[in-house]
């Protein structure tokens, strides 16, 4: 087995040109004893002074390997108790030398990466225990559960609607004004539509919606002065209506 060589290099430029050494260090282990012969070697380069080429080359070169008696002995005979018991010790020896081991007892020193992390995750835990005593809180607050559970109550309402045109119609403004009752933390449940156009005005809602809304319950209360006229047609584009202005209100909160 041939590895591979070891480079060395010693040259250097002087008044004469250049001069120095470069040599090429194999390590060859033989698997079997014997001689062993290799190719000639040869260097060709350029001389100076006789100003030609010439070559240099070394032949005849033999490698005689001899058995190790004393390493075939060792194999035969084994590792004695002691030997096992020293290398043992030399485990315990190259472990005692370990340099990554720190002394429990060291001063550790945290660095500002690793202090940064903790200020960070201390208050990402405050801010999210201070969340749950808020939520905790706000969740027996009947004002404010009303307040988020107006739209998905009102919805229920609409789906719980007796199917007569009639009695469906009458009971449109009170879902409208039970909504506007829930957003506004209160039980009052005769609630108008001035009330409700005031509700739109405190909270900044554009003119355009709260002239949809007075319009809407100007058709809702002209059929239910004319309940002859109502008919499952109107019910049905009044509720649509009813449902897309109220989603209106739900996004300004």
């Amino acid at each position: 087995m041939v590895f591979e060589p070891e480079h060395k290099e010693n040259v250097s430029l002087g008044p004469n040109g250049f001069s120095g050494s470069k040599s090429w260090e194999y390590v060859i282990i033989p698997n079997y004893q014997g001689s062993y012969y290799f190719d000639p070697i040869e260097f060709a380069y350029f001389s100076p002074k006789e100003k030609k080429f010439k070559v240099l080359q070394i032949s005849d070169l033999i490698l005689n390997v001899r058995p190790n008696t004393r390493l075939i002995r060792e194999q035969q005979r084994g590792l004695s108790r002691q030997e096992v018991e020293l290398l043992s010790q030399d485990i315990r020896f190259i472990q005692l030398k370990e340099r990554n081991i720190l002394n429990e007892n060291r001063n550790r020193t945290v660095h500002n990466r690793d202090a940064i992390g903790y200020i960070l995750t201390f208050f990402a835990c405050l801010a999210w225990f201070i969340i749950l005593i808020v939520r905790y809180f706000l969740a027996r607050n009947p004002a404010y559960m009303k307040k988020v559970m107006a739209f998905r109550n009102m919805q229920a309402r609409i789906d719980k609607l007796s199917g007569d045109p009639k009695t469906d119609m009458a009971d449109l403004p009170k879902i409208f004004s039970r909504y506007i009752s829930d957003k506004m933390g209160v039980d009052r449940q005769t609630i108008n539509k001035s009330d409700v156009l005031n509700y739109c005005q405190r909270h900044k809602i554009n003119e355009e919606t709260r002239n949809k809304i007075k319009e809407w319950w100007n058709q809702v209360e002209a059929l239910n002065y004319l309940p002859s006229q109502i008919d499952e047609n109107h019910v049905e584009h009044l509720k649509n209506d009813m449902i897309t202005l109220l989603r209106v209100l739900e996004k300004k909160g």
